[in-house]
């Protein structure tokens, strides 16, 4: 029999648990609504990263444009800002205008590929790039041409054995005529 205390205890402790987890589940609506805000914040300065590298490298454009022009004020040509060397590498990247062609022409032939090419081309990419895969497939290779050369040769040895008993029977059979009926069989013709 339940006893009041009891109850008043376990109804306490009852109103206790409903007001930790109202007060966790407060806690995890404003920690998500910061991870959504901290998502959003970062792609925001993510867009500006991208922005300003554009910005810099078409700074790095008229530096260099006025530099070929003899109208930059630093005097000698030869001395380099360490922030132009940052973007130069990238700004003759954007020039080349054969790394340009060489790269739409690899987009281009692979938006033509169908979908089991492309997955086989990840995969021959994958296995090129990883010494890991290099090694498992070499691996699987020499497996499987173990096993075809061991079922061939299982395959012709029991060939071999089959025409060695098919011959030991024919001369079982050969005596057995010539002893029992005194006669060999005749050989069939063609």
């Amino acid at each position: 029999s339940p006893t009041p205390g009891g109850q008043e205890s376990s109804g306490a402790l009852l109103n206790i648990m409903k007001s930790q987890r109202e007060r966790f589940r407060q806690r995890n609506e404003e920690l998500e609504l910061q991870n959504e805000q901290h998502q959003a914040q970062m792609q925001l300065l993510q867009g500006e990263i991208q922005h300003l590298k554009q910005d810099n490298l078409n700074l790095y454009e008229k530096i260099r444009f006025l530099q070929s022009c003899g109208t930059s004020s630093r005097g000698s040509s030869d001395v380099h800002v360490p922030v132009e060397t940052k973007y130069k590498s990238s700004y003759e990247q954007r020039l080349d205008p054969f790394s340009t062609f060489n790269q739409s022409e690899r987009q281009r032939k692979y938006a033509q590929l169908s979908v089991f090419e492309k997955i086989i081309l990840s995969l021959v990419r994958f296995m090129a790039s990883n010494k890991t895969a290099r090694l498992g497939v070499f691996c699987y290779a020499a497996f499987l041409h173990a096993l075809v050369f061991a079922v061939v040769y299982s395959m012709a040895l029991t060939d071999v054995c089959k025409q060695d008993q098919a011959a030991k029977w024919h001369d079982a059979f050969v005596g057995h005529m010539q002893e029992v009926h005194g006669h060999l069989p005749e050989e069939p013709h063609g």
